[in-house]
């Protein structure tokens, strides 16, 4: 069954909505070269690692480097 229309009451006027804004603003150049940086440092460190049999500390900073790189993905917009 179609639904009818409701009637405007005296008084009321049309509420006009604004597009919210995006409170985001856009990361720096600098933040994107930086975590691109720590996640391919990160890479080649563990790569070197095991290329070299440099221990366990060096796989644990290469780990270090690779989360640090892509938590920082979570901000960049």
């Amino acid at each position: 069954m179609p639904v009818s229309k409701t009637r405007k009451k005296k008084g009321q006027t049309a509420q006009t909505t604004t597009p919210k804004k995006d409170h985001h603003a856009e990361s720096p150049q600098w933040y994107v070269y930086t975590m691109l940086a720590l996640m391919v440092v990160g890479c080649l460190v563990i790569v070197s690692a095991y290329l070299f049999s440099l221990g366990n500390i060096t796989l644990i900073i290469g780990l270090i480097l690779l989360a640090a790189g892509f938590l920082m993905t979570m901000n960049w917009y």
